[in-house]
């Protein structure tokens, strides 16, 4: 079992951002004019062009989602960072007098840090890292092992052991099977359906099924609903006619069921308690379903982030068959420097494309991770840990900012050593 892998895909890669060429004679804060082809100008300024409808486009998207969570003091937001990472410095004049480690160093640090707290606020609240610091992954398996086999959903599998041999349609089929003939599952609509729920949905279709069905969420201890339930298994006639029963019928026939077994009268127990015992349940059911929703919800992150990299990928492609072009007819010192600059200002525009992508693409996570983060325990004590589910999510976003503040780091000495060259041969 591969127990320790829970981590989900990072929410975000590393982009490689390289050169895309942009239509200008002029340096903004700058007195330097550069010359370019006269032929070129048409297919630059269909570029920008380009450009300026891929930003249009992504707002538009973006509306799909606004983000509304108002973060607190303390509380985790990513967004912000997206606007204080620095951008490369494209005019290469102004590069040459940067000094790049003091001008990216500390936004990168800053991020470290931040990766090195998470990282240490996900070990406190990890029962498996718990686990794995004290007796190693064969510790993390043994638990891991033993809690699944109290589990009446995996005794029902035939054990872990037993799961551990199928294949992974061969368990999802099983255990669906399994699930959905509780009663307080298929009145809820069956499994697929509660995948889809949101909690608050999910807790107002369960309380409805188990008015329907009392006895359907008692103690998993409780003699007489295993008594029941083994009456349903052993007379199979007895059981089909049962499910065409009423819910009204069903309840009484339980109830009649209870009293003849044990002599206790279900409907006069303590509802408050059996409210509780309810209560407990279903939070246990949902621990499974919390999982489910971290795992769907970075995957419409990373849905989003594709669909608004696609256009950028695409203009990327031909910004990179318009710098060919200009080297093609640039020539000597002076056409190097063509080339230079156009290149530190095509590759700043699309990594601040790629910036704003990532920044859109977020927006649902960093309102989830401010609404739960820190307040929601999802392991519940459990070797279930989403929220670690939750931490690869948040770092894997660290990471991509200081992937963005290294590439434009990257790129102002690229553009101030261009500028170097230029002066020491012209």
């Amino acid at each position: 079992m591969k127990l320790l892998k829970i981590y989900v895909m990072a929410v975000a890669t590393c982009l490689s951002i390289t050169a895309i060429a942009q239509q200008t004679s002029q340096v903004p804060g700058d007195d330097l004019v550069v010359p370019l082809a006269d032929d070129l100008l048409v297919p630059l300024t269909s570029l920008e062009k380009s450009r300026d409808t891929i930003k249009k486009k992504m707002q538009e998207m973006a509306r799909e989602y606004t983000p509304t969570y108002q973060h607190i003091a303390g509380e985790i937001t990513l967004l912000p960072f997206f606007e204080q990472v620095p951008e490369p410095v494209a005019s290469l004049p102004k590069a040459r007098n940067i000094d790049e480690d003091g001008y990216y160093d500390p936004f990168i640090d800053r991020m470290e840090i931040f990766k090195k707290q998470l990282a240490e606020e996900a070990r406190k609240n990890s029962t498996i890292l718990k686990l794995y610091d004290k007796g190693g992954q064969q510790a993390v398996e043994k638990a891991a092992i033993k809690e699944a086999n109290e589990s009446d959903l995996i005794k029902q599998m035939g054990g872990a052991d037993n799961i551990q041999h199928m294949s992974e349609a061969q368990r999802k089929a099983l255990a669906t099977k399994i699930m959905n003939e509780n009663p307080v599952i298929a009145q809820m609509g069956g499994v697929d359906k509660i995948k889809n729920m949101s909690e608050s949905e999910r807790k107002k279709a369960g309380m409805a099924a188990v008015k329907q069905n009392p006895h359907a969420v008692a103690p998993n201890n409780d003699p007489v609903l295993q008594a029941f339930m083994k009456k349903m298994k052993n007379d199979p006639k007895y059981a089909a006619e049962y499910k065409k029963m009423s819910i009204n019928k069903q309840q009484e026939e339980y109830r009649q069921f209870s009293i003849e077994h044990s002599g206790i009268d279900p409907l006069f127990n303590d509802h408050e308690k059996a409210d509780r015992e309810f209560e407990a349940t279903m939070a246990k059911r949902s621990i499974a379903l919390d999982a489910i929703a971290v795992q769907k919800l970075l995957a419409r992150v990373k849905e989003r982030l594709e669909n608004y990299t696609a256009p950028i990928n695409l203009l990327k492609q031909k910004c990179d068959a318009y710098i060919e072009q200009l080297r093609a007819t640039s020539t000597g010192i002076e056409g190097y420097y063509q080339v230079a600059i156009a290149e530190a200002r095509i590759n700043a525009m699309i990594w601040d494309l790629y910036k704003n992508a990532y920044k859109y693409a977020i927006g649902e996570f960093n309102d989830f991770v401010g609404n739960h983060w820190g307040k929601t325990d999802f392991s519940r004590g459990d070797l279930s840990d989403t929220n670690l589910q939750l931490a690869a999510g948040i770092g894997s976003v660290y990471d991509v900012l200081i992937n963005f503040a290294e590439d434009a780091k990257k790129q102002t000495r690229g553009n101030k050593s261009k500028q170097q060259y230029y002066e020491n041969n012209k």
